[in-house]
């Protein structure tokens, strides 16, 4: 995975965690509040960031259901049929203008 301009060195070397992390949950998946519960010498923008290049790259799904009011990021072989939501992607138009 490679930076984008928009996203820090550490939230894509964090990656490769996150993503195992999640993957430990199986369709259970993890919000970022559960996230940042466990790695907790991470800042919740870099977890964030992390997430969601994830998710740009297809590596993760980020299911519409909510749990305690976050979104649940799962791995795309534990979707199961449930809605998901595209990446916004927001930033990248902003900064190839």
């Amino acid at each position: 995975m490679k930076g984008n301009g928009y996203t820090t060195g550490r939230a894509v070397a964090l990656a490769p965690q996150v993503r195992a992390l999640i993957a430990t949950r199986g369709i259970q998946g993890m919000t970022v509040a559960e996230l940042r519960d466990i790695a907790t010498d991470h800042h919740h923008g870099t977890l964030s960031g992390s997430l969601s290049n994830l998710h740009r790259d297809g590596e993760l799904a980020l299911l519409n259901d909510k749990r305690n009011r976050c979104r649940i990021y799962v791995l795309p072989e534990f979707v199961n049929g449930r809605d998901v939501r595209p990446h916004g992607g927001n930033h990248v138009g902003a900064i190839a203008a």
